[in-house]
């Protein structure tokens, strides 16, 4: 999709961002028992919202689907459309959501899939130019360049939110691990006790961004994130 496009459709999409589960990632794909479960909008049997994290140890919460890609779960979920559309701008991360199935999980991706709420409120979109590091010595630069700059950003930002391994969340041995993004960033999954709920959650550090919600593909993982993580000028 053309740069000159995305605002236009980022404005659009932005009449979604209040959809409740029920209506924008289907019954299948979260943890969570939408407002409106059992109604026409129903597409799965309901699951019973769990007294703890979601992500903790309990298998029921992890819904998986055996023969659905990374892809196809994407494409599904109105909530993550932006991140999708970015993705396939990006030929390395493409080909991973529409892989075969592999056997080993050291090879399964794990994506970190930002809402389309928290792309909307980036000040800077990833597919704009973003701004250079050292503004003390601007340089006039041509179409062509901006152009390059702006693809540049984009896939390392997308590359920023995918792990190249299975990350599962149970009982043990998640917590405070490193993992490596595709563009050789750090990240980790811990435990945070939310402020006024004193209820535990999963976020990812850095940025303290919370998990919301998970899906299982047959060649991956997704984890629904409420944020973005940051990457630095190209």
């Amino acid at each position: 999709m053309k740069p000159a496009i995305r605002p236009i459709l980022l404005l659009a999409l932005g009449s979604f961002v209040t959809y409740s589960w029920a209506t924008s990632i289907p019954q299948q794909q979260h943890p969570f028992v939408p407002p409106t479960a059992g109604d026409s909008h129903s597409q799965g049997p309901a699951m019973t919202i769990p007294k703890t994290n979601p992500f903790l140890s309990s298998s029921t919460n992890a819904v998986s689907s055996t023969t659905m890609a990374l892809a196809d779960l994407l494409t599904q979920s109105r909530r993550t459309s932006i991140f999708y559309d970015y993705c396939r701008d990006v030929p390395s991360v493409s080909a991973l959501l529409n892989a075969p199935p592999s056997p080993s999980k050291e090879t399964l991706p794990t994506l970190l899939v930002p809402l389309n709420s928290a792309i909307i409120a980036m000040a800077h979109k990833p597919h704009q130019t973003q701004p250079k590091t050292d503004s003390r010595s601007p340089q006039l630069r041509t179409e062509r360049q901006l152009e390059d700059e702006s693809n540049a950003y984009l896939s390392r930002w997308v590359r920023a939110h995918v792990i190249q391994a299975e990350v599962q969340i149970g009982p043990e041995g998640w917590q405070d691990k490193t993992y490596e993004t595709l563009d050789h960033s750090s990240v980790q999954f811990a435990l945070r006790k939310d402020e006024t709920t004193n209820e535990e959650r999963v976020v990812i550090i850095p940025g303290q961004i919370e998990v919301v919600g998970m899906s299982q593909a047959s060649n991956g993982m997704i984890y629904y994130i409420d944020g973005t993580l940051n990457v630095g000028s190209v």
